[in-house]
């Protein structure tokens, strides 16, 4: 047998680690043998070999030579403890690399800490439930809308639950706003759910108190019952255990408390905080073409999840044959929870943000990368005078390692404080700008794991190939020329690598944290379109109490009536959505503009507004009228329209008098546009929201019960909230007013995804900017130690103190303009990716990459000139007397 056929792998590492003496013997011998084991036949020679290896490799790599100064008699573990002891005292020796070091490692740590909380919270999050992850969420999906996802309709969830094998049950849900009042209290609104009694048996768990739903609750006839969530037991009941079968005033309706929810729970942002059984009317099981409820599935136990997705498409294209009518081209798709609810921008945020900190940690890495080469090779000598000693190259890469990992050890617990305490400064800041409240802010556990496995990956990768060029070098050249003879050409590119590596990651982070700091700046100063001095209230009128059309038009006169004679208030208008809060998107058809491919119905922005809204908001029509109390009332139907909606669709022509429509067939009304209005920015015109022309249509016509009162008054906040509180009341004592904050908040409260994405890339950047800056002044530093005779050599030879400057500052922009030049390209293709959280500015903004490249060539160069000035002053005699 040939002896080639030993493990390649193996045979490498003894030709690589044993000396130049041992090593031909050894590796022929062990071949033969090997030879010797395979004509036997032996079982596992491979491992025999293996074993044969690490027996000739283990006292050559973790023991001295034989004869050698540093003999240990103590066993490993003694070892070991000699080796932390002694890292110990050499860091010691040198504090100030050290806590440089640390630090480094800490902040590209901590911060990589931080963000991944936030991702995590933000998208990472799974249900609280056992065996979540066989939970699926099922919605409709319409083809002929370019795969349009919306609810589904109670029929067509009773057909899945009938017909499906893959799930083992479903269940429904459809969000809704509850108004509770009891015992002469204040009415809250309470956002809740109706649901059907399956969902205990999909989401598997049991109310911790009193009883789950049953089938019986949703009948018609069925006594009124609710279970209330934890948050509600705790905040209105104070947690009275006694609290099932308490009666309270549901959505005007009195209800049975039959039991309350589990605390888990509250970090679902799909289960709110009251739940009320779907009643199960005639109606309701007939109409398949209301769209309004939200689905959700268990698999069976042996289905995995694109066999249920196939199997729901079956089923879905059956029911569109069987009901074309309202099923034509209406599918499914299914989907984990972790891919319906952390589908969006702030998923793209995380994980933009998590590419950032990484950009960081790089940069950090780089720098401490330099640091330890600065730090061992200025050890050279040591090295090579244990080396010389008797002590085996591995051995000293031990010891080098060792004090490596130590600094890593120490920068892994500052990063781990540092990703505490900033997360939870988040977390709070999160919290008061309205964050969702099934966001989960605790610190995940796993986050110590991930910091401590970055922080000795980091201690090995980074320690590991300085301590291997530092030994990589001929002792007698060292011993020999001392300090000329260790700083190899080979090193000094590899430090000069790391500084561009360093400068064009800055570069990155710096161009990223200028345009969105120029895209906050603009939002900060975004002209919204009309007068903000505004207060905003929402209300919701309960169905039971005010069931038609003209109960909520006579409720909202006579509000607007009472609340105008209140002192201190000087208008109020209601509208369906306040600007920065978008509106009803809804397809609109053209009259005279044909429905052919390329004029499909026009997707626009609804907004219902009262009259009076255009005066109170300070805006004047730039054409025609605004409404009147007399419209939408009876005879045609009337609309406002913005300018930009006239410039799209009657280019050239007086768009006052033309008519439009709701999509959805020959029997809607058409509406006549009888005035045109400034732009209210509804939305903001960002590139990952459709920039949609918005429609106005009066209240009168379409008199919905969930509306927003816009209050303008003199008077202070707390006493105008007063105000409208007794007045609502005198009105109708259970309707709750919520959600009143001043317009100014809410505009503000809209921006603050992008002011804070902002304000962490300009912080991110500022402290790549201050590492790689310390970096280059390291690796300056280092320099002119290693070439401090030279230094005295030329001013020996008539070198001036200017010329010596010009020489360090020379080198150090050269290396600072390389990586500028690979940065500024690299910046350009990442910023690109910040295209939808820019506002009003370019992802190539002059202005922004000027600033980066001046702020980092100014940084540099104060970073180089301290060198610089120092190895001016190096005295020649001094210098030529260094050994």
């Amino acid at each position: 047998m040939k002896a080639s056929r030993s493990p390649r792998l193996a045979r490498g590492l003894l030709r690589l680690l044993l000396p130049k003496s041992d090593r031909e013997g050894a590796v022929q011998a062990l071949d033969e043998k090997y030879a010797e084991v395979l004509e036997a036949g032996l079982p596992g020679s491979r491992r025999w070999y293996w074993r044969q290896v690490a027996g000739l490799l283990h006292p050559r790599m973790w023991a001295p030579r034989r004869g050698g100064s540093h003999r240990s008699s103590g066993g490993a573990g003694q070892s070991w403890m000699h080796d932390l002891r002694f890292g110990l005292r050499m860091l010691a020796k040198s504090p100030g690399t050290t806590v440089v070091i640390i630090i480094t490692l800490a902040v590209g740590l901590g911060f990589n800490g931080v963000v991944y909380s936030l991702l995590h919270t933000m998208v990472l999050m799974e249900l609280p439930f056992e065996g979540a992850e066989r939970i699926r969420f099922v919605s409709a999906l319409d083809l002929s809308r370019d795969n349009w996802r919306s609810s589904s309709s109670y029929p067509d969830f009773t057909d899945f639950a009938a017909a499906s094998v893959s799930f083992e049950s479903f269940a429904l849900w459809r969000s809704a706003n509850f108004i509770v009042a009891e015992g002469g209290e204040l009415p809250e609104r309470i956002v809740g759910a109706y649901v059907s009694p399956s969902i205990f048996d999909v989401l598997g768990f049991q109310p911790p108190l009193g009883r789950r739903l049953r089938d019986a609750d949703g009948a018609p006839e069925a006594d009124a019952v609710v279970l209330v969530g934890y948050g509600t037991w705790q905040s209105r009941y104070g947690g009275d255990p006694n609290i099932v079968g308490r009666s309270v005033r549901v959505q005007g309706r009195d209800r049975t408390i039959v039991g309350v929810l589990p605390r888990d729970l509250q970090s679902t942002p799909f289960l709110p905080d009251i739940w009320v059984p779907v009643t199960r009317t005639a109606e309701l099981e007939t109409e398949r073409d209301k769209r309004y409820y939200s689905i959700v599935g268990r698999l069976a136990p042996e289905a995995i999840g694109a066999q249920a997705a196939a199997e729901l498409e079956r089923i879905s294209a059956r029911l569109a044959d069987a009901h074309p009518d309202t099923n034509e081209d209406i599918s499914t798709v299914v989907r984990t929870f972790r891919g319906r609810y952390g589908d969006s921008g702030n998923s793209a945020i995380a994980f933009i943000m998590m590419g950032a900190v990484g950009m960081l940690l790089l940069i950090a890495c780089a720098n401490v990368a330099n640091l330890l080469i600065s730090r061992i090779l200025h050890r050279g000598r040591e090295v090579a005078v244990r080396m010389a000693l008797g002590a085996s190259r591995w051995r000293v890469i031990r010891q080098l390692l060792v004090e490596s990992m130590l600094m890593s050890a120490a920068g892994g617990a500052g990063g781990i404080v540092i990703a505490v305490w900033g997360y939870r400064g988040l977390a709070a800041t999160f919290a008061e700008s309205g964050a969702p409240s099934w966001w989960d802010f605790t610190v995940p556990p796993d986050i110590f794991a991930l910091i401590a496995t970055l922080a000795v990956a980091t201690g090995l990768v980074f320690g590991f190939a300085p301590a291997l060029q530092a030994t990589r070098a001929n002792v007698g050249d060292v011993l020999k020329d001392g300090a000329r003879g260790s700083s190899s050409a080979r090193t000094q590119r590899l430090t000069s690598v790391l500084v561009v590596v360093q400068v064009s990651l800055a570069i990155v982070l710096l161009a990223g944290a200028g345009v969105m700091t120029r895209s906050a700046m603009n939002l900060e100063r975004v002209d919204w379109g009309l007068d903000t001095d505004l207060l905003t209230v929402r209300l919701a009128l309960a169905q039971d109490s005010y069931p038609g059309p003209e109960s909520r038009i006579a409720f909202h006169d006579q509000l607007a009536a009472q609340l105008r004679a209140v002192p201190g208030v000087q208008d109020v208008a209601i509208a369906s959505n306040f600007p920065s809060r978008g509106g009803f998107t809804v397809a609109a058809e053209i009259e005279d503009l044909p429905l052919t491919e390329g004029h499909a119905p026009q997707s626009v922005t609804q907004v219902i507004v009262g009259t009076g809204y255009f005066d109170l908001a300070r805006v004047d029509p730039q054409r025609g009228r605004f409404f009147t109390n007399s419209d939408g009332r009876a005879g045609e139907r009337v609309v406002v329209i913005e300018q930009r909606f006239a410039d799209r669709f009657w280019p050239g022509e007086d768009a006052l008098g033309k008519r439009l429509r709701w999509d959805g067939g020959d029997d809607v009304e058409w509406m006549r546009v009888v005035g045109i209005a400034p732009r209210i920015l509804h939305s903001l015109p960002m590139d990952f929201l459709p920039d949609q022309p918005v429609i106005y249509t009066p209240y009168r016509a379409e008199p919905l019960r969930n509306m927003g009162l816009m209050v303008r008054s003199d008077a202070d906040l707390e006493t105008l909230t007063a105000s409208l509180r007794e007045t609502v009341r005198a009105i109708d004592a259970e309707l709750p007013l919520f959600s009143i904050v001043p317009l100014r908040s809410l505009l503000k409260e809209a921006t603050f995804g992008w002011r804070f994405t902002s304000a962490l890339f300009a912080t991110l950047g500022l402290i790549a900017l201050f590492l790689s800056c310390l970096g280059l002044y390291a690796v300056m530093a280092f320099a002119i130690t290693r070439r401090q005779q030279e230094i005295g050599v030329r001013m020996a030879l008539g070198a001036r103190a200017q010329q010596v400057v010009k020489l360090v500052l020379r080198a150090a922009m050269l290396q600072a303009g390389a990586g500028l030049v690979i940065g500024i390209l690299g910046a350009l293709a990442a910023t690109r990716l910040l295209r939808m959280f820019m506002f009003e500015v370019s992802t190539a903004d002059p202005l922004a990459f000027g600033l980066a490249v001046g702020l980092l060539l100014l940084t540099a160069l104060v970073a180089s000139w301290l060198p610089a000035l120092r190895a001016s002053r190096v005295d020649p005699l001094e210098a030529l007397r260094t050994d």
